[in-house]
C-alpha cells in the first residue's frame, strides 16, 4: 500500500491495483488483469509498479494518475520485487530477484546496479531527508555488498600503434555476455573475440582485458593499417580506432 496525492493505492491478489480517498471513499480498481505484481509507488502524477512476467523476468510499468494510460518502461532479465522513487534526484530504485539494488531515471533508462549480493531481499524504502533520501532495504543480512561502475565503457587499446598484439580494456556496469568485434578500415568484419558471460567490474589489466593477436578469423595475420573495434554486451558501444604498424 502507498499513500500519495491525497489517495491510498494498494494491490489485490497480486493482479489488480486499487485506489481510494484517504477516508476510504471512492474505492476504484484503476489497473486490472496484470501479471504478478511486486511493488508500487506514486510520484509526480504517475503510478509506478513492477510485474513478474515469468519465472525469471519482469517489467517496470507506469500509469498517469489522470488518464490511467498504462505504459511499459522497461523489460528486465530479472523480476523487480519492490520499487520506490527518489524525489530529489528523480530516479527509480528497485530490488530484483537476483539480490541487487538497481536504479534508473524516471523513464527506467540508464539502469545501474548499485548494490549486489543481498540475500532474499524483500522491500526497498527511501526515507525522506532534507537534502537527499536515505536508502533502506528490508532483507536478510547481505553475504557481501560491493560497489560497481555506474556505466559500461570501452577504453583505448594498448599498446597503440601495435605489432602484432594488443589488449582492449573495458568496464561493465552490469553482468552480460561480452564480445569484441573488430573491423578493418572499410568496415569489413575481421574477427569476433568471444569473451563469454562476465560479471560487472573493470577489465583493464592484461590478465583481464580482451586480447587480440592481430589475426583474422582464419588465423592469418592482418595487414598494417587502421582497424576499428566495438564492445557488444546488452548494449553496443561506440567504435574506437587502433593502428597496426609493421
Amino acid at each position: 500500500m502507498d499513500v500519495a496525492e491525497g489517495k491510498l493505492y494498494w494491490t489485490e491478489q497480486s493482479r489488480h491495483i486499487g485506489r481510494a480517498n484517504l477516508n476510504g471513499s471512492r474505492v476504484e480498481n484503476i489497473a486490472g488483469d496484470l501479471q504478478k505484481l511486486g511493488g508500487i509507488t506514486v510520484f509526480d502524477g504517475k503510478l509506478y509498479w513492477t510485474e513478474q512476467t515469468n519465472a525469471k523476468r519482469g517489467k517496470i510499468r507506469c500509469a498517469d494518475l489522470d488518464s490511467l494510460r498504462i505504459r511499459t518502461l522497461a523489460t528486465l532479465q530479472s523480476f523487480p520485487i519492490s520499487i520506490d522513487v527518489d524525489p530529489v534526484g528523480r530516479k527509480l530504485y528497485w530490488i530484483n530477484s537476483r539480490g541487487r539494488i538497481q536504479r534508473a531515471n524516471l523513464k527506467a533508462k540508464r539502469i545501474q546496479t548499485i548494490v549486489d549480493g543481498l540475500e532474499a531481499p524483500d522491500r526497498i524504502v527511501l526515507g525522506t531527508l532534507t537534502t537527499r533520501p536515505e536508502l533502506t532495504v528490508l532483507a536478510a543480512a547481505p553475504t557481501s555488498v560491493r560497489s560497481f561502475p555506474d556505466e559500461t565503457v570501452l577504453f583505448a587499446n594498448y599498446p597503440n600503434p601495435f605489432n602484432p598484439e594488443t589488449w582492449i580494456p573495458y568496464r561493465l556496469a552490469n553482468s552480460s555476455t561480452v564480445q569484441i568485434t573488430i573491423y578493418d578500415g572499410r568496415g569489413i568484419l575481421i574477427r569476433h573475440l568471444e569473451l563469454g558471460y562476465q560479471g560487472r567490474g573493470d577489465y583493464t589489466s592484461k590478465n583481464r582485458a580482451a586480447y587480440w593477436d592481430g589475426c583474422n578469423t582464419l588465423g592469418e595475420r592482418v595487414a598494417s593499417g587502421v582497424y576499428f573495434y566495438q564492445l557488444q554486451t546488452d548494449e553496443i558501444s561506440p567504435m574506437r580506432k587502433m593502428l597496426i604498424l609493421k
